[in-house]
């Protein structure tokens, strides 16, 4: 199991942590090259299947009382995750930009 203090965390600049400021981002490849392997990426022959990763990362999201937050690059929004989190009474977010 990955631990949320052993995967590298996203820093928001001005103007995107408006808002922002307590919650924890960390970026779905770092949370990927944290649980998998940092060539997670580039082995397409040894990695799991999408949907086992997929089904795990959204069971360690919730084990973890992590909010998981994924939009195009048209709709993704910093601001939009941290809301969401916030509301959810969550501190840390696991971001995904879908395009």
């Amino acid at each position: 199991m990955v631990a949320i203090k052993d995967i590298k965390t996203t820093n928001l600049a001005w103007p995107h942590n408006i808002g922002c400021e307590h919650i924890t981002f960390i970026n779905v490849v770092h949370y990927m090259e944290a649980r998998y392997g940092e060539d997670y990426y580039f082995n397409f022959m040894t990695r799991p299947a999408y949907e086992q990763t997929s089904k795990e990362l959204m069971e360690w999201c919730t084990d973890n009382g992590v909010y998981y937050y994924g939009a195009g690059r048209e709709d993704f929004s910093f601001s939009v995750a941290g809301e969401e989190a916030m509301k959810e009474d969550r501190k840390v977010v696991l971001f995904e930009d879908l395009s």
